[in-house]
Formats: structure tokens, C-alpha cells, sequence
């Protein structure tokens, strides 16, 4: 950019060496024009003038242009009104096409002007106006470029740039009924949204001088929608919503927008916690925060209605772009989330057990297929179920469930088909198990709490069960011996086949393993992987063969599925646990 200012700085002085006119020409222009420029009009320095100066002196001239005196000197104020309006970094480049393509006698002018012309012909996809030998090679092999390789040459043509928007668009529809887009950090959908914001971006700022204000509002509404939707970028959301109110004050979903952001950005910082990070933490201290912005039933009402009056523009107004899309992307159950909270906070019973109703709203805004009533919880629920909701959606729906569970009598007595234990090695693996009530809301470490007081009573209970067992078992042996049984009991096979043969110390118990399972085949890792490789691999996997897979598969690939899946769970729990995977690591070498 420096060297180009510096051509350009050095380009206007030297035409101002070799170009000149007469002092009473300008001086004659500049009294007709109602112009007072000492600089430019009495030191005929055609430089000088501002650019409204050059828009006055350029119209009194092409209204006098029949003066022969004046026909030169209007190409030479073209020329530098043109120059002027190229620094003025105001994305004025097409007026700087228009004032420098009226130059057509000067031909030292012209000579000056072709070169940077044509390096705008190029940008704006003229190929066709472009005269230098050295651009009409470079183009030489345009028309069999495609799309994208065009747009590199060309990046502020009209044409390209709509053509663009247009496939972006189908790619996105395509992509989205064909995918399970579930997080932020989906790649494709984020380069989807950039590659969209850029196109727009450059329509509005280089051909935006053509459009109605209601169609460059409707693209900074458009902008707003994919920060917030796509990118969940609140503040940028409401920076484009506020420069649509600005060209047009009556569109009614930008300023429902405006207000959206504005009350996220608020929780966000007076909790110092992104409400982005839902989906991907349990610390959830910004609901004290958000308690507070709608403790009263009318901040309540405000934020709900807002919220729903958006997802409604997005769902069922046709103009909207995201009107097709809007029930695959990532954030559109923010919305809903944050609904649901707040209808949770502003009744005294939240800390509660959580109420059949409430467990059947966030099942529902989850998707999980095969759950379709609280009643099937009891069946259906697995814990890889509870790793899809905390992974892909959100912990704070995950404890929700899980508060449910443990509140639960049935589940108490294991007449679920997760177990307690399932719970406890999710929470455990989350390492959120040990976390302190510092860093968690009430409610959440209740929860969790609750999960490892629950757990441990049960292992004692299980504890106390083997130890009865063992000392029965003893007692037996003794009855025998002493009944006279000490031959038989040696000679059952118990301590091997041959009377009094001393018993070789079994290997260590590792009855959870199997020979036939390769916990590192399972994940497709090397025995070597470190714990970050472990995960990775492990969410890759889930995300595979997620339940939501399960619809359109028939009765034996569902368990052929479901064992698949098991069998992931199972690799992970070991492999992720250092304690189990070195004990692990030693069966594997017996």
C-alpha cells in the first residue's frame, strides 16, 4: 500500500511538471465555479482541489466544453479528480473508472491512466475494456477459469460475486440436509458463512452506490443473520443490524436484533463467560448473571419475545435466506436454550427436580430420535446417549436429564437402562466430577454431587455384597475340610489336578478385558497416542455413528450399530483413564 501511495504520489507531481495551463484559464474556471482555492486556482495546482471542488469545476466545465480553451484542461481535472478519488480509500474505485474512462484526446493522459485502468478493468471483471499487453496475457485463459478462480482475478465483479452468493447458498442447503451439523467448530460451515460475509461486503461497498437503501439494508440484515446464526458472533451481528437500521429505520427484525445482541453481549460481560461455550463447558456462573437481567417478569417477557419473534422471521418469512436452513443450524437452538432458562428462573421451583415437562421441551429440542416420551427414558436412554447430548449440544441440557434420572426412585433401584455408573465415568471423563461449587452454579453441582454420592453408595453397597459373598464361600471350604471333604475339594479341580499340588498365583484380574478386543484397533490409534489423541479420535467416532444414524437402518444393522458403539465407549473409558490403561497395557503383554 505504501509503494502504491508513493507511485501515485510521485505520478501526480510529475504530471504536474509536464501538464499545465495558462494561470487565467483556472483562475477564470475556479471564479465561474464559485470556487475559493488560493492554492489550486492562483498556483495552478490542479491537484489541490477537494473532491467537492472537483465535482463543482468538472460540472461547470462539461456544460462549457464547446470553449475549445476548456476541453483540456477538463480531461486534465478528470485525470486528477480521478487520482484523488483512488487515495481517498472510500471504495470509490468504479467513480475512479468513470471519471478517467472520459479521458479521450489527451494522449499523455491516457498513456498515465491506462495501466492503473486496466488493473480496475481486471478487479471489476471488464475484461473486455482492457487494452495492456501484459493484462490481456494474464486473462488470456479467463473464460475457462472456473467460478472461484475468476473471483481471485476478479474479486469485485458484480456478476461473480452474485453468481457466488447463489452457489454458496445451494452449497450451504446441500450441505446441511446432508450432514448432522451440530457445533460451532464445524470447518465447512464456518468457511460457508466467511466466504458469504466477504461476498457481501464487497457488493455493498463496491456497487452499493447503485442500490436502493432498502436493498443495502437488506444485505446488512442478511450480514447480521449469518454472524449470528452461523457464527454466533453477537457483536458483529449487531454492528451490521444497526448499519441496516441506519438505511432503513422500519425494518423490524434488525431491531429485534440489535436488542438480542445487545442483552447477550450484556451477560456476557457482566459474567465474564461466553454464552458461546454452553455446548462446550459445564462452568455455568453466567446464569447467576443472566438471573439477574430477567429477575423481573417484564425483563423475562422482553428477552422471550424477542427471541421468539426472531426464530419465527427466521422459520416462516420468505424473504429470509435462512428460511430453508434455519432447523439445521447449530445455534438455532440457542434460542431455544435460552428461552428455557429463562422461563426456568423466573419460577422459585428451578433447583428442583426437574419436571416431566420440562425434561420432554429439552428432549425435543435435542432431537434425539428414538426418545420420544419420558417413558422412554427408561428403555431407550444410553449413555451414549448422555455423551451425544453433552458433546453436541449442551452440558447444561445433559444435567438437566441427569437430574431427572437421580431424582428418580426407579432409577435408584436400577430399573433404568443406564446405570449409575454409566453416569458417574461420563462425568468423570468430563472431569467435572471433582470440580468445587466455586467454579459451578448450585444447581450443577448439586447434580453432580448428587451423581458421586449416589455412585459411591453404590459401590460400597456392591463392596459389602462381595465381601458376603467371599466369607460365605469361606465358610463353605471350612465345612468341608473339616467334613472330611479336604481330598475331593483339592482333587474338584480348584488347585489343579494332583493332590497337594501348590496352587500358582492367578495373573492379575482383568475380567473387564478381552483377548478378542483391541482397544486401540477400536479407536484406529496407536498404542503410543496421547490422551488429546485418545478424545479426538473418540469424538470423531461418536460423531460417526451417532444415534441419530440409527433411523434408516434396518433391525440388524442397529445392533451391528449399537455394538459398534459399545465397543467405542468401552476402548475410550479404558484408554482415557490412565490408571485402567496401564492395566490394560499389562493384559495385553501376558
Amino acid at each position: 500500500m505504501k509503494a502504491l501511495l508513493f507511485g501515485l504520489f510521485v505520478l501526480i507531481n510529475t504530471t504536474i511538471q509536464c501538464v499545465g495551463f495558462t494561470d487565467t484559464n483556472i483562475k477564470s474556471v475556479c471564479q465561474h465555479a464559485n470556487i475559493n482555492n488560493d492554492v489550486a486556482c492562483e498556483q495552478n495546482k490542479l491537484s489541490q482541489f477537494s473532491l467537492h471542488e472537483y465535482q463543482k469545476i468538472t460540472k461547470w466545465l462539461e456544460n462549457n466544453s464547446q470553449d475549445t480553451d476548456y476541453s483540456q484542461l477538463l480531461e486534465e481535472i478528470y485525470y486528477y479528480y480521478g487520482l484523488n478519488l483512488l487515495l481517498d480509500n472510500n471504495n470509490l474505485d468504479l467513480d475512479v473508472i468513470a471519471q478517467w474512462e472520459k479521458i479521450k484526446h489527451s494522449k499523455t493522459l491516457i498513456d498515465r491512466v491506462q495501466p492503473k485502468l486496466d488493473d480496475l478493468y481486471l478487479k471489476f471483471g471488464y475484461i473486455s475494456k482492457i487494452k495492456g499487453n501484459d493484462f490481456i496475457e494474464e486473462t488470456r485463459n479467463y473464460k475457462d477459469m472456473d467460478l472461484d478462480e475468476r473471483l481471485e482475478v476478479s474479486p469485485y465483479s458484480e456478476s461473480l460475486l452474485h453468481e457466488k452468493i447463489d452457489d454458496l447458498w445451494r452449497d450451504i442447503m446441500d450441505y446441511t440436509s446432508n450432514s448432522n451439523i451440530q457445533t460451532s467448530s464445524d470447518d465447512f460451515l464456518i468457511i460457508f458463512a466467511n466466504d458469504l460475509t466477504t461476498c457481501y461486503k464487497n457488493l455493498i461497498s463496491k456497487h452499493g452506490k447503485k442500490y436502493s437503501l432498502e436493498e443495502r439494508s437488506e444485505y446488512f440484515s442478511i450480514l447480521s443473520d449469518i454472524e449470528f446464526l452461523m457464527l454466533n458472533n453477537f457483536k458483529q451481528s449487531q454492528l451490521f443490524a444497526k448499519q441496516c437500521i441506519e438505511l432503513d429505520d422500519s425494518n423490524k427484525h434488525c431491531l429485534d436484533m440489535i436488542k438480542l445482541n445487545g442483552k447477550l453481549l450484556s451477560l456476557k460481560s457482566r459474567s465474564n463467560f461466553d454464552p458461546l461455550v454452553i455446548d462446550r463447558n459445564v462452568n455455568l456462573k453466567w446464569k447467576n448473571e443472566f438471573t439477574k437481567m430477567i429477575n423481573d417478569q417484564k425483563g423475562m417477557n422482553t428477552f422471550t419475545k424477542i427471541s421468539d419473534r426472531v426464530s419465527d422471521f427466521y422459520k416462516n418469512n420468505k424473504k429470509s435466506k435462512f428460511k430453508k436452513i434455519y432447523n439445521y443450524m447449530p445455534y438455532q437452538e440457542l434460542l431455544t436454550i435460552y428461552k428455557s432458562i429463562a422461563e426456568d428462573l423466573s419460577t422459585k421451583n428451578f433447583n428442583n427436580q426437574a419436571n416431566n415437562k420440562k425434561i420432554k421441551a429439552l428432549l425435543s429440542s435435542i432431537r434425539v430420535k428414538e426418545i420420544k416420551s419420558i417413558k422412554d427414558l427408561k428403555t431407550v436412554l444410553t449413555s451414549e446417549h448422555l455423551q451425544y447430548i453433552w458433546h453436541e449440544k449442551s452440558p447444561y441440557i445433559c444435567l438437566n436429564v441427569i437430574a431427572y434420572l437421580i431424582n428418580n426412585e426407579q432409577f435408584i433401584n436400577d430399573k433404568f437402562a443406564i446405570k449409575i455408573g454409566d453416569i458417574y465415568n461420563l462425568l468423570n471423563n468430563e472431569k467435572v466430577i471433582n470440580i468445587g461449587n466455586d467454579k459451578l452454579d448450585d444447581f450443577s453441582y448439586k447434580i453432580i454431587q448428587g451423581v458421586k454420592k449416589t455412585f459411591e453408595e453404590r459401590q460400597m453397597k456392591e463392596r459389602i455384597l462381595r465381601e458376603k459373598q467371599q466369607q460365605q464361600q469361606q465358610e463353605q471350604f471350612f465345612k468341608q475340610f473339616q467334613g472330611g471333604g479336604y481330598e475331593q475339594f483339592f482333587q474338584g479341580g480348584n488347585f489343579g489336578g494332583h493332590r497337594g499340588q501348590r496352587h500358582q498365583a492367578p495373573p492379575p484380574e482383568h475380567s473387564q478385558f478381552s483377548k478378542e478386543k483391541d482397544y486401540y484397533k477400536i479407536l484406529n490409534i496407536s498404542p503410543k497416542a496421547s490422551e488429546k489423541e485418545v478424545r479426538k479420535s473418540f469424538l470423531n467416532l461418536i460423531k460417526k455413528y451417532h444415534p441419530d444414524k440409527l433411523s434408516n437402518l434396518s433391525d440388524d444393522e442397529k445392533v451391528k450399530m449399537e455394538e459398534t458403539v459399545h465397543n467405542i465407549n468401552e476402548a475410550y473409558e479404558v484408554l482415557y483413564d490412565e490408571q485402567k490403561r496401564r492395566d490394560y497395557d499389562r493384559f495385553r503383554s501376558i
